[in-house]
């Protein structure tokens, strides 16, 4: 009998370890956001006060021109975090940047940011701002960093415009502010549950800004949503997306990963984020 019993623990271990190779499992982050099940994000730039009609194509590549009509008289972050928090939300996310490259916290390495404003004499921070009122009202706070566009340095799908050796030296400088404001908003601002970077990160190899290391050392706990295989902000999604992203790579590249996807998709019933 003990005979037996032993060899279905063999069999039920090597069963889980034959499983976990063909289906990956969910580490400690996914399944935090998974168990939060409802989260808010709040999308606050510079186009807010331009008074036009936000046109993707063109508002990644024109820029704001005068940056002073970021002017907001009766701005309550309090209140929106409340407002989440009556939604039944466990978690809110804010855009520390966007497509503008604007930064709404004080960035020392990003000078296209709120220090640059004569609105509260260039002294205010949103990020703070929001993070603490998220921590009083038992919010998990999270942030929507975009890197990928940028209209004010000229920047798409990562690359400065340009040729030559002025593009080659402004992308330098391009990576280097950038990797200083994920280290800001990773260190600044204590514990944050999710770090999403808008339209996916880039593989520095290709000459783009190497984030995924600052995130892992300075916010190990956060998820950090950094592939561009999330449900389309139409609520459609695939019913089953299993995405395996070998240790040590980088986004938006093949990856040899595990995939399991209906040719169908569904439209969900509520969208996960």
């Amino acid at each position: 009998m003990i005979k037996y019993f032993f060899s279905f623990l063999i069999s039920l271990s090597l069963f889980q370890v034959v499983f976990a190779q063909i289906h990956p499992l969910p580490n400690a982050q996914q399944l935090a956001w998974q168990k939060a099940e409802l989260g808010v994000v709040f999308h606050y730039d510079l186009h807010i006060f331009d008074t036009t009609k936000y046109v993707q194509n063109i508002n990644r590549n024109t820029p704001v021109y005068d940056y002073n009509i970021f002017n907001p008289q009766q701005l309550d972050i309090e209140q929106w975090v409340l407002s989440a928090k009556a939604a039944g939300a466990k978690f809110a996310i804010l855009t520390a940047t966007h497509e503008t490259g604007f930064a709404i916290f004080q960035s020392d390495y990003n000078p296209y940011c709120l220090k640059a404003l004569k609105w509260r004499d260039g002294k205010a921070d949103l990020v703070k701002d929001f993070v603490d009122a998220c921590r009083k009202h038992d919010i998990k706070p999270g942030i929507y960093l975009g890197i990928r566009w940028n209209s004010f340095f000229g920047v798409h799908d990562f690359k400065v415009a340009g040729a030559g050796i002025i593009q080659q030296e402004r992308q330098k400088y391009y990576n280097k502010m950038v990797e200083g404001m994920v280290k800001e908003i990773c260190t600044n601002y204590g514990e944050l549950f999710e770090i999403w970077f808008d339209g996916g990160a880039s593989d520095p190899a290709k000459g783009a800004p190497d984030v995924l290391p600052i995130v892992k050392k300075y916010q190990p706990n956060a998820l950090s949503t950094t592939t561009n295989n999330w449900p389309r902000h139409a609520g459609v999604a695939q019913k089953v997306v299993w995405l395996v992203i070998p240790a040590g790579l980088l986004f938006l590249t093949p990856q040899p990963a595990l995939a399991k996807v209906p040719a169908k998709p569904f439209r969900p019933t509520i969208m996960p984020y």
